[in-house]
C-alpha cells in the first residue's frame, strides 16, 4: 500500500497504485469500500475518476453506493 493520501506529501500528487498488476488505485478502492468521504478527499486532491484498471473498470464501475458513483461520474 502507498503512502496515507491524508499525508502533506501528498498533497497535489496523483494518488498512487495499490497495485501495478491490477492498475487499483486509492480512488478505485475507496469506491469499491464505500468509503465517500475518501472518495471526496482523493478527488479533491487530483485523483483521476476517468482511469481505468487493467480490467478496463474505473472507479465509478467499482463503486456500489449510488452517491458515490454520482461523485465520481
Amino acid at each position: 500500500v502507498g503512502p496515507d493520501p491524508r499525508d502533506d506529501a501528498c498533497v497535489g500528487a496523483a494518488p498512487p497504485l495499490l497495485d501495478p498488476t491490477e492498475g487499483r488505485t486509492a480512488l478505485s478502492l475507496a469506491a469499491e469500500r464505500g468509503d465517500a468521504a475518501m472518495v471526496r478527499l482523493l478527488l479533491d486532491h487530483g485523483a483521476d475518476p476517468g482511469r481505468a484498471d487493467a480490467s478496463g473498470r474505473r472507479p465509478a464501475d467499482r463503486a456500489t453506493d449510488p452517491a458515490i458513483r454520482a461523485l465520481l461520474d
